[in-house]
């Protein structure tokens, strides 16, 4: 995956370090100078503040060294990033009685983390409106979607080759390697905001590779959807309140919302599930299994703002996978959680199965189109379930609940890929058990032109100790 840089709300405070006289005039920045990077070993963690640093400035106005005393999160590059810029600015020297001295400046960069304008844009027009201007895209590409749900304003494409439809595939993620050939677009126009906020992304394969939201399917989709819209986006904020006061000043109309108290004032709203991608991942060995624990943060809109693994269990983890697991859950889309009619931002787990082609439920990847319920899918029925069972752990300490999975439903009526899309116990053995059990379902298959394909079901699955008594 290709990291893009955040954009970042940049201000600055100056104090300088000599006494003004009647004839002192104090250092200042000039026009033009390099703003600082959002770090990209921050990406994934949204983190928002500011950085203090101090520079020596020559008698010119050139910088002579750079220190950074305040820093949001130490260690994932804003001092770096911050020093980086600074050492490029120029300032109108500082003067006394009209004679050029040394000085030192101290300011202040204020990082608010955006979603990059490659992956989401805030429109002025409507959600409806936009949503049909986006799917008019889609048609023109003479693709139809794999998986759609009108209600939540989101699809996904069927795999399609760059070169058939004009779009430059990726750079080779290594030298020497093999780029992508062919792509699958996912599009979500949110309908639980206004206006109109886009988010897109993609999944990018070749022969040896897999990457996910590599921006140039992206950047493509977006200047095609502003052509058809007359405007040009804006970027979309990820912390709430910066979110909701760009959206209001959008819209030209004050935001209740924007007053709303923290999310432990009163009960919110879990949110829904629209939508889980599975993480694709090449050649793993027969009968592997890991599975991943990640945090993530649902926006207000419902798009996936950050994530983080937290864990893992069964075989090894890799970078790789890793990256593929971040890529695959910024896909997810969500109803938002919601409190007295506001969207809010939730923090939750999922989880992130690798299996090999011959692990048990586990189908080979790639050799199926798993398609989601809607128009011209039959969908699959189930004939036998089976009960997931409490662990030990779990039954001492009294958890109950349910755990919602994911679950692939192959041509054959069996279960292949399962994930967990809302955990109830990741600690002490029940998601492991509700996945266990989803596997062991059997289904009469989903049918597509009175054909068997794959599709993609919830099962819920409840643990409740006077049932399992």
């Amino acid at each position: 995956m290709r990291l893009v840089s955040l954009l970042l709300v940049f201000g600055l405070l100056w104090v300088p370090r000599v006494a003004l006289g009647q004839g002192m005039v104090p250092a200042a920045p000039l026009g033009g100078n390099p703003l600082p990077r959002y770090p990209t070993a921050a990406l994934g963690t949204a983190v928002a503040g500011h950085v203090v640093f101090i520079a020596r400035l020559a008698e010119d106005g050139t910088v002579i060294s750079v220190s950074v005393s305040d820093v949001p999160r130490a260690g994932v590059g804003f001092e770096e990033s911050v020093t980086a810029a600074v050492m490029q600015w120029r300032f109108s020297p500082a003067t006394n009685d009209g004679i050029p001295i040394p000085t030192t400046y101290v300011g202040r960069v204020n990082f608010t983390p955006e979603w990059p304008t490659a992956r989401a844009r805030m429109y002025t027009q409507s959600s409806s409106a936009v949503w049909q201007a986006a799917q008019s895209i889609v048609e023109s590409l003479g693709r139809m979607e794999q998986r759609t749900a009108s209600d939540g304003q989101l699809l996904v494409t069927q795999w399609t080759r760059f070169n058939a439809v004009g779009i430059p595939a990726p750079d080779p993620a290594e030298p020497g390697g093999s780029p992508p050939d062919e792509f699958q677009l996912h599009l979500f126009v949110s309908p639980f905001v206004e206006p109109a906020h886009v988010h897109v992304g993609s999944v990018s394969l070749g022969t040896d590779v897999i990457r996910y939201n590599t921006g140039d399917v992206e950047t493509w989709f977006f200047r095609q959807l502003e052509e058809r819209l007359g405007e040009a986006g804006r970027t979309v904020p990820i912390p709430a309140t910066a979110h909701r006061a760009a959206a209001a000043d959008v819209l030209g109309l004050a935001d209740p919302c924007l007053n709303e108290p923290p999310a432990t004032a009163a009960p919110a709203s879990a949110p829904s599930l629209l939508l889980a991608v599975p993480a694709l991942f090449h050649n793993l060995p027969s009968g592997f299994e890991t599975v991943l624990t990640l945090e993530v943060t649902v926006s207000l809109d419902g798009a996936i703002a950050s994530s983080r693994v937290l864990g893992a269990r069964g075989g090894e983890v890799t970078p790789a996978m890793v990256e593929a697991a971040q890529g695959a859950v910024s896909l997810w889309r969500y109803q938002p959680s919601r409190r007295r009619g506001c969207t809010l931002p939730f923090l939750g787990q999922v989880s992130m199965a690798f299996m090999g082609p011959e692990t048990t439920g586990a189908p080979s990847a790639f050799t199926e189109q798993v398609y989601e319920p809607g128009p011209g899918i039959e969908n699959p029925q189930v004939f036998e379930m089976v009960q997931a069972r409490y662990t030990t752990e779990a039954q001492r300490r009294e958890i109950e609940g349910r755990v919602l999975v994911s679950a692939v439903v192959l041509p054959d009526g069996t279960v292949g890929d399962v994930q967990v899309v809302e955990s109830l116990d990741a600690s002490y053995g029940l998601d492991r058990s509700a996945v266990d059990a989803a596997r062991r379902w059997r289904f009469t298959p989903g049918t597509r032109e009175d054909r068997p394909v794959a599709v993609r079901v919830i099962i819920e699955l409840t643990f409740a100790l006077q049932m399992d008594r």
